[in-house]
């Protein structure tokens, strides 16, 4: 395979990758603006199939990135056996994974613990409070 060959191929893998991440992301947002737009008309069991879903999403999204990244490091590692150096940043990996970890723990504790959410319908519900 030619090198020029070579080079198309970790850009398609670092597109596929920048395809799945902003998927995650669109993901995470449907989730979060869901919840919070049913806060108080979703029971435990609704609440646990949505985290399910998303859970089994993220899942199958980071198992892509995690086969993507691991195609481009076999591909990066080719081209440096043919002595063509290109430029990578190493700790992007990092933040990328750091964002996901991070970005799912917090909408899995936003779609369970989000008392604010029942205080302000409780607001909105208090004829005492309308009338003020």
């Amino acid at each position: 395979m030619a090198v020029a060959e070579l080079i198309e191929l970790m850009q398609n893998e670092s597109a596929s990758i920048d395809m799945q991440f902003q998927l995650w992301i669109t993901v995470t947002s449907a989730v979060v603006i869901a919840c919070h737009a049913a806060r108080n008309h979703l029971t435990l069991w609704l609440k646990t199939f949505v985290v399910s879903m998303y859970v089994l999403a993220t899942a199958a999204i980071t198992l892509r990135y995690a086969n993507d990244a691991s195609q481009f490091q076999f591909l990066s590692a080719e081209l440096q056996t043919r002595g063509v150096a290109y430029p990578s940043v190493g700790d992007l990996r990092l933040l990328r994974t750091l964002v996901y970890i991070i970005g799912t723990a917090a909408t899995l504790l936003f779609v369970f613990k989000n008392p604010g959410a029942r205080r302000i319908h409780e607001r909105c519900e208090d004829p005492k409070r309308r009338a003020t």
